[in-house]
Formats: C-alpha cells, sequence, structure tokens
C-alpha cells in the first residue's frame, strides 16, 4: 500500500499532499465510572478487617490471657469500643473525602452525607457500647 494511502476502514482520504497525517494522540474515550461490584468491594474490605483483627489480637496476647469472667468482660468493652470507634472514624474520612470531591453532584454529596451520618451513629453506638455490655454483666450476675 505504498502508493495508495487511502484507508478503507477509516473511510477518510489523505490530505492533498499524498502523505496521510497520524494523529498525535489518541482520539478521547468516553470516561466511564470503574466501579466494583458490590460483592468484590465487601469482600475486601471484610478480609482486611479480619487480617487487622488477627494481627491485633496476635501481637497483644495479654487481652486473651484473661482468668476471670470479669476481666474478659472489661477486656471486651474495651475491644468494642476501639474497634466501633476505628470503624466509624473510616466512615467518617470516606465521608468527608467524598464530600469534597464531589463537585457539585447531589448524588454524591448525599452518598457523602450518608457516610458521614453512619459515623455519627458509630460513635454513638462506641459510647454507648461499655454501657450495654455493663447492662448484660448486671444481668447475668457478673
Amino acid at each position: 500500500m505504498l502508493g495508495n494511502d487511502h484507508d478503507p476502514a477509516r473511510g477518510k482520504e489523505p490530505p492533498a499532499g499524498g502523505v496521510a497525517q497520524i494523529p498525535s494522540e489518541p482520539a478521547a474515550r468516553p470516561h466511564r465510572d470503574r466501579e466494583e461490584p458490590p460483592l468484590t468491594r465487601r469482600s475486601r474490605f471484610a478480609s482486611a478487617l479480619a487480617y487487622t483483627t488477627l494481627t491485633v489480637l496476635v501481637a497483644s496476647p495479654a487481652a486473651l490471657a484473661a482468668t476471670d469472667l470479669n476481666t474478659v468482660i472489661d477486656n471486651l468493652k474495651l475491644w468494642l469500643t476501639g474497634l466501633l470507634a476505628s470503624l466509624a472514624t473510616v466512615f467518617l474520612i470516606t465521608g468527608a473525602a467524598r464530600y469534597v470531591m464531589a463537585g457539585g453532584d447531589p448524588v454524591k454529596i448525599e452518598k457523602a452525607k450518608s457516610a458521614i451520618s453512619s459515623a455519627a451513629l458509630g460513635y454513638g453506638f462506641a459510647i454507648f457500647a461499655p454501657v450495654a455490655v455493663t447492662i448484660i454483666q448486671q444481668i447475668v450476675g457478673g
């Protein structure tokens, strides 16, 4: 095809000089949001949470060395409060980042507000978790 620069697949004739111009950049493709399926994100989150919990439990074996029920319940209070507060902090950071990057899109702003309200709910649970454990401890008789 040295003498014929016509490309039938492209449907364009070469310019008047007989030499086809090669575009410097590829044609822009429409941007598509590449969100992972929810199941994949959930499984990644669950595995990360399990790995972190296992790492913390292995790193601090003194929490597992309780000898009486009251010590176990006190350790449970601490772990539960820490876990809930950590999870709420993740939601707060995620919501704040979504809010900042929303760019005025109402749907993205609503998702950000939902994450921030979930964080507030998580902090509430973290505050009242020790109270709930204490109530259960009183009922059980510990």
